[in-house]
């Protein structure tokens, strides 16, 4: 017998966690090795946007379907990702889904709390290791921008207000399993 939750945030954990390994199960079996020219770019090229039905509007209707407890402070969260991705010539709606992953939905149910404006886990290591914070959610959500240029490759030179603090490139992941999956890890 299934219930039905109002939000995400009311599904327990463990159903959660079910459903997170059932997807992860699924795509790992059925997925043939990634070929990095079939994955998204994220650096823009000059003169190519999203795609026009990306907008931050639908992104912040989506996060408040999964957080029907979204603070206030997050109100504005996707027109950041949306600002700051356009500047930086960036493909920040995959950013954005990154944070929402990486917070789950804006819950921040793991190391990283909501006062660090930390969207990436930036300089958390899962052990309970908080990582990095930045003064505000603007700020939070240039720095992640920032990794991710970092991880494509491009060296990154303004690390003023607290942003990503590292300013150099990290090396090309090809591939973005890369990023999350390098050898040396195992």
């Amino acid at each position: 017998m299934s219930r039905n939750y109002g939000c995400y945030h009311d599904v327990p954990r463990w159903a959660r966690l079910r459903s997170v390994l059932a997807t992860a199960v699924s795509v790992t079996a059925l997925s043939a090795p990634a070929v990095a020219a079939d994955l998204p770019q994220v650096k823009l090229p000059e003169r190519t946007r999203c795609p026009q039905c990306v907008t931050p509007g639908r992104f912040t209707a989506f996060l408040e379907s999964r957080n029907c407890r979204l603070e206030e402070k997050f109100a504005t969260i996707a027109a950041d990702y949306a600002r700051v991705g356009e500047e930086l010539q960036i493909r920040w709606d995959v950013a954005f889904f990154q944070m929402l992953l990486e917070t789950g939905n804006l819950t921040f149910t793991g190391d990283v709390s909501p006062n660090q404006n930390n969207f990436a886990g930036l300089g958390a290591t899962g052990k309970r290791e908080p990582g990095k914070a930045f003064p505000d959610v603007a700020t939070g959500v240039k720095a992640h921008l920032q990794h991710l240029l970092m991880y494509a490759g491009e060296k990154v030179t303004e690390s003023g207000g607290g942003t990503h603090p590292q300013g150099s490139g990290m090396g090309r992941a090809d591939v973005v399993a890369e990023i999350y999956f390098r050898p040396d890890d195992l």
